[in-house]
């Protein structure tokens, strides 16, 4: 049991690594459609059911559930997800303001998937090695993420977009004069909400990485990311970055 539970960690966490590099690049491609709706699984979702079953058992097959349960961060994740389901709940048969029950499901189920890698990569990057491998893997997905996001504006590289049903169908796109860029993902707000989310942790990690390569680096990639944010015209991203490198130099105590 313990060197079933060796493997399983390495290999959770290189299945980690793969997703931080997968979901922001690979293009949004559908495998297969949900009937009634325009909602597509993709690839990502199999990789990120894959993580989850195998983070399920390994959590159940250890000694660590009750302290599962005990984390502040996992009790504020369970207590959303709550909150979501008796919304939903009310939604479909008290309120009757979801009128298409199964878009409800799919949506909640959605936010389910994603934020159920928190506590995923929480359990796994537990090394000073594993951090720096993570980050590495981030600093390489952005930069690609930004080079083709240019590549779509002055290069015509095409676009995956999910912005309607017919787009959701993975038609391959290009953009307009005046068009707002995609880069690697379904919709400009979809980019933007990712660079927001880059520039803050790479403004955190400036003050909190030692050596002038380094930073340098990360003053490349926020120049770079703050660029492509601004190329995606998404105003209320320009708010969000403020707010939230704002807080990430408050609490690195600078």
């Amino acid at each position: 049991m313990p060197k079933f539970l060796s493997i399983s960690n390495h290999l959770l966490f290189w299945l980690v690594i793969l997703l931080l590099a997968f979901i922001p690049l690979y293009p949004k491609f559908p495998l297969f459609n949900v009937k009634g709706t325009f909602v597509a699984v993709r690839i990502e979702d199999l990789l990120i059911i894959l993580a989850v079953f195998l983070w399920a058992i390994r959590l159940l097959i250890s000694d660590h559930i009750k302290d599962f349960f005990q984390d502040r961060l996992n009790q504020a994740l369970l207590l959303f997800f709550s909150i979501g389901a008796l919304s939903l709940f009310a939604g479909i048969f008290l309120t009757h303001t979801i009128v298409f029950p199964h878009l409800g499901v799919l949506h909640y189920f959605r936010r389910l998937e994603f934020m159920l890698l928190l506590p995923i990569v929480y359990s796994v990057v537990t090394t000073r090695k594993r951090v720096y491998i993570s980050l590495a893997t981030l600093s390489v997905t952005i930069l690609l993420v930004n080079i083709y996001g240019l590549g779509q504006q002055y290069l015509n590289w095409p676009v995956i977009s999910t912005g309607n049903s017919e787009f959701a169908k993975g038609l391959i796109l290009y953009l307009t004069p005046g068009a707002r860029i995609n880069s690697t993902f379904a919709g400009h707000y979809d980019l933007a909400v990712f660079l927001l989310m880059v520039l803050v942790v790479l403004s955190g990690l400036f003050f909190g990485l030692k050596g002038w390569g380094v930073k340098i680096w990360s003053v490349f990639l926020i120049a770079f990311s703050f660029m492509m944010l601004v190329m995606t015209a998404a105003r209320v991203s320009f708010v969000a970055v403020l707010v939230g490198v704002i807080a990430a130099l408050l609490l690195s105590g600078k």
